[in-house]
């Protein structure tokens, strides 16, 4: 074989496996700036730990805990943002009221996804 062929064989193959690489994160990208731009008021129904902890608030709405800064978040606990502040309230210990116990921030994200992809 020759060099040339040798290129238009891998040449390719190089591309194609950047793309595939480069488009891996946008999932993720994508869900930190509607997590960052939409108001939420909900309950956390789980915390699943998996290539991102992601916390559901609903059946499939879900951020990525690495989207928030603020007080630690548990199961039942209810979150309440609006703009750039989120307040948690937790259930009390006789289970009857949520008490407020503090405030956290969404993580502002990247201006673009190609300015994410390569931080």
């Amino acid at each position: 074989m020759s060099r040339n062929q040798i290129l238009l064989r891998i040449i390719p193959l190089v591309v194609i496996l950047f793309l595939f690489i480069y488009n891996s994160k946008r999932s993720f990208y994508n869900n930190g700036v509607r997590f960052y731009e939409n108001e939420i008021n909900s309950i956390i129904i789980k915390i699943e730990r998996t290539r991102g902890t992601k916390v559901y608030y609903g059946k499939e709405d879900y951020f990525y805990l690495e989207d928030y800064k603020g007080v630690p978040l548990r199961n039942n606990d209810s979150i309440k943002k609006l703009g750039q502040q989120i307040r948690v309230y937790r259930k009390s210990a006789d289970g009857s009221d949520y008490k407020f116990i503090g405030t956290g921030l969404p993580v502002k994200p990247k201006k673009n996804y190609f300015t994410y992809f390569f931080s």
